[in-house]
């Protein structure tokens, strides 16, 4: 969120505890490292020696921001913007904090200003869809969030920032995208190009390297001409909102809030009208959104590279209006969507970065083999706060010692299309080991709404 004291240290003057440009440097550090009062406490000791500095402003106003001190924030942010009005990331920073006191509509004037000044900047493009969503704008919130995606990964374009390398692929990556672009070929999608797409993407899979049982390897596909088309919207398919609701209004949505209070989760099914159902299947098929490998047997999609359109805003919101004991308050903070190629594996233990979690399943039934698994595993567990600032090491460390204490046993919950679970975001989860027919229609993919942050609920 904004930047660590770029410039801050170019004016020294009286040292504090030393040193002002060390100083400042430790308390960036500290900062960084997630120890934010203590970096707080070091940018405000640097006021009086600094002065008046628009980027000190900016960092003490991240720093209350992080904390949950949303109106110091603002005061600091537009102390910054005082000292320099052109200052960006400050401007960008008193959105966030706009957005975080809900005052939605100052946070959307705040974010059209700044993207008038600097349309390329994505993240107040995300942050406007959020403002814009939370004031029931969802055509609009849907523009602004499909808007980083459709120049990023545009041919020619400069790809994702956290997507996949458009330097490297893997086997999977490959395989899921011959799939798409054949799937998508047959059915007169791509356009006059279509051939040599697939020609490209295919060559690129025959030049990789094998795999092995112990790891999988991004590689570089020594294919001439591939660099250019690979990971990119070769096809666009935002499926509008639905007439009416999105969500089953059949669900008893008392019994599942009660349900879920019980224990923590809870896990129902027709969970979407058969209108909306239709749509997102056709939206998880049709775009060539899936641009993240972070997984050796699937691939992936996110809010943050494009995936939305306004039909899953308008269940997300559906959602939080069908169940506000568990997401009234919690507004919707993003989404995901992992596609699955692999049978007879599972996925990897972890939690979510949200307070509540609701996650369904779009692939038909007929797709499932074992259809007493392939679903989900859920333990009755939940992570420390920690573990959301937690390195790899440490992570994998919480999830040995608590899969490993006495009595931890996951509840299986069985593969159903269109059947959706509630949970604690913090709850320990995973795939389960799956087995679904062969095919592209047939892959497995699930689709998961957060709502607020770690801690909030």
């Amino acid at each position: 969120m904004g930047q660590h004291h770029d410039g801050i240290g170019a004016q020294r003057t009286a040292p504090v505890c030393g040193d002002l440009r060390e100083h400042l440097e430790r308390a960036s550090t500290l900062h960084r490292a997630g120890e934010v009062e203590q970096a707080l406490t070091m940018y405000l000791a640097a006021r009086p020696q600094l002065g008046a500095h628009p980027e000190l402003e900016n960092q003490i106003g991240v720093c209350h921001l992080q904390c949950g001190r949303a109106e110091e924030a603002v005061q600091a942010f537009h102390g910054a913007l005082r000292l320099a009005p052109e200052h960006i990331a400050a401007a960008e920073n008193l959105a966030r904090a706009h957005l975080e006191r809900r005052d939605f509509a100052a946070a959307r004037e705040r974010l059209e200003a700044v993207l008038a000044r600097s349309p390329e900047r994505d993240d107040s493009h995300r942050l406007l869809g959020f403002a814009r969503l939370h004031l029931g704008e969802i055509d609009a919130a849907a523009s602004s969030f499909l808007a980083p995606m459709r120049r990023r990964f545009a041919p020619g374009g400069p790809g994702g920032e956290d997507a996949a390398d458009p330097q490297q692929a893997t086997r999977t990556k490959l395989r899921s995208d011959v799939e798409q672009l054949s799937w998508l070929a047959r059915r007169g999608l791509l356009g006059g190009d279509a051939n040599r797409l697939l020609r490209l993407h295919e060559q690129a899979l025959a030049a990789l390297p094998p795999e092995t049982a112990q790891r999988f390897f991004f590689a570089r596909p020594s294919v001439p001409g591939f660099e250019q088309v690979y990971n990119r919207l070769h096809h666009d398919a935002p499926q509008p909102r639905v007439t009416g609701q999105a969500i089953n209004p059949a669900l008893d949505a008392d019994a599942i809030e009660a349900a879920f209070f019980r224990r923590g989760w809870v896990c129902f099914d027709e969970f979407l009208t058969a209108e909306a159902l239709a749509g997102v299947q056709r939206f998880v098929m049709e775009p060539t959104l899936w641009f993240e490998m972070k997984f050796r047997n699937e691939v992936g999609a996110s809010l943050r590279n494009g995936l939305c359109c306004p039909l899953l805003l308008q269940i997300a919101e559906e959602i939080r209006e069908r169940f506000p004991a568990l997401c009234g308050s919690n507004l919707f903070s993003g989404c995901f969507s992992y596609k699955y190629l692999v049978s007879g594996v599972g996925g990897n233990v972890h939690a979510d970065r949200g307070a509540v979690s609701l996650n369904f399943w779009v692939t038909p039934d007929e797709a499932c083999l074992d259809r007493e698994r392939s679903g989900l595993l859920i333990w009755d567990q939940r992570v420390p706060r920690r573990y959301f600032h937690a390195e790899t090491e440490e992570i994998d460390a919480i999830h040995a010692q608590m899969l490993n204490t006495p009595g931890a046993k996951p509840h299986v919950i069985p593969y159903r299309g269109n059947r959706a679970m509630l949970f604690r975001s913090d709850t320990l989860h995973a795939t389960d080991r799956m087995s679904f027919r062969d095919g592209y229609e047939n892959r497995r993919v699930s689709l998961t709404f957060l709502y607020g942050k770690p801690g909030d609920f």
